[in-house]
């Protein structure tokens, strides 16, 4: 949320890995217009810097463009909402400047991120792939899209 970091960090920089997640607590001062701002700035310095690759990091609550809410994905969004309340909004405004930038973008729409959830990932369209994510397999995806067009200006889902 610092525009002088987000410029000294992406000083030599390839490309950019965002994980950003939610507050640690509920009682913050960040707005999800704040997620937007960041995610505008961030745009802008990988403009002037010449970088175009971003993979980021967001929900599976989080809705890209005009689609369309199925009744366990509202459950879950209801849930992300009341356990996180600027979260989904955040992520939203995220992916709405990614969407509308010229960089390619991926944004991963992720359920809860835990470490030793084993087993393999499955990336697709559709947000009923699971509830889980393992960290490492997360991570791995995320690097491996550095090298893929694959979900280039998409927002897939992941579980694991």
């Amino acid at each position: 949320m610092d525009p002088e970091a987000v410029t000294a960090t992406l000083d030599g920089a390839d490309a950019v890995l965002s994980t950003i997640g939610p507050p640690a607590t509920r009682n913050t001062t960040l707005k999800p217009d704040d997620f937007g701002r960041a995610m505008e700035h961030l745009v802008a310095e990988m403009n002037r810097m010449g970088l175009k690759r971003i993979i980021n990091v967001a929900s599976t609550g989080t809705r890209y463009g005009d689609e369309r809410f199925r009744f366990m994905r509202r459950v879950i969004t209801t849930l992300l909402n009341l356990a996180f309340p600027i979260v989904i909004a955040g992520k939203e405004s995220e992916l709405a400047v990614l969407s509308r930038s010229d960089l390619d973008w991926t944004t991963i729409r992720s359920p809860l991120i835990r470490t030793g959830v084993g087993g393999s990932l499955v990336v697709g369209d559709t947000v009923d792939l699971g509830s889980r994510v393992d960290t490492h397999l997360l991570a791995r995806f995320m690097l491996d899209e550095l090298e893929s067009d694959t979900w280039v200006k998409r927002a897939p889902f992941v579980a694991s």
